[in-house]
This record gives C-alpha cells, sequence and structure tokens, in this order.
C-alpha cells in the first residue's frame, strides 16, 4: 500500500491501493517506470510491451545508528 509508481524522468505517477495495484497512462516511449518506497530500494522496471506489471519490492539497506538532535 502506497508505493509510488513513476515515469523516469517526469512527474507523472501515482500510488498502489490497498492491494498493491495500481493504473497508469503509459506513452508509447516510455519503456520503464520507476517503483519505490520507503525502506525498500527504488527500481527500474521494463514494461515494454506489456500491459500487466509485478513488481517485489526488495529491503534496502538499513541503517546502523540514528542520530536525533532536538533543541
Amino acid at each position: 500500500v502506497g508505493a509510488n509508481v513513476l515515469l523516469p524522468g517526469t512527474t507523472t505517477g501515482t500510488t498502489t491501493n490497498a492491494q498493491g495495484g495500481f493504473t497508469l497512462s503509459v506513452p508509447d516511449n516510455v519503456t520503464t517506470i520507476q517503483v519505490s518506497f520507503v525502506g525498500y530500494a527504488t527500481q527500474q522496471v521494463p514494461i515494454q510491451g506489456l500491459n500487466t506489471v509485478t513488481v517485489a519490492l526488495v529491503p534496502g539497506s538499513a541503517l546502523d545508528e540514528v542520530v536525533v538532535v532536538g533543541y
């Protein structure tokens, strides 16, 4: 839920619904989409010639330490 799906190099995109599904109109000259979500690696997914795409998110690099400074 809530993964970002964008056309690379543009601000055109959408987010996934409760089932992880999404609909996005893609021009003929676009061959990849970019999928990202906090805590997971951003992926460039090839879509050329496809009507349906299945994407499995891969966990990103975890932080070893977090420093919080408050004033």
